[in-house]
């Protein structure tokens, strides 16, 4: 899932205090998440961004297909 907003380094530490939430990316224009576990819905993640002042303008999900999985995943320390 990928949460757009204009305060993404501020955004990075909040979601790095809820559990079964994996910060993946902190970019210019937002962060990356992935949410481990069906227990949080995503009310629940943008009150704690709201709730630490941070406005959110976007919340988009991504998909990824079988084969960005793969690279990734064998990508993983590989130097090529």
């Amino acid at each position: 899932m990928f949460i757009k907003t204009n305060l993404p380094q501020k955004a990075s530490e909040t979601i790095q205090k809820i559990p079964d939430v994996k910060l993946l990316k902190v970019e210019n224009d937002g962060i990356s998440i992935l949410i481990n576990t069906e227990l949080h819905d995503i009310f629940e993640i943008l009150k704690n961004l709201h709730e630490d002042g941070i406005n959110v303008e976007g919340c988009f999900e991504v998909k990824q297909n079988l084969e960005d999985k793969f690279v990734k995943m064998m990508g993983e320390g590989s130097n090529e």
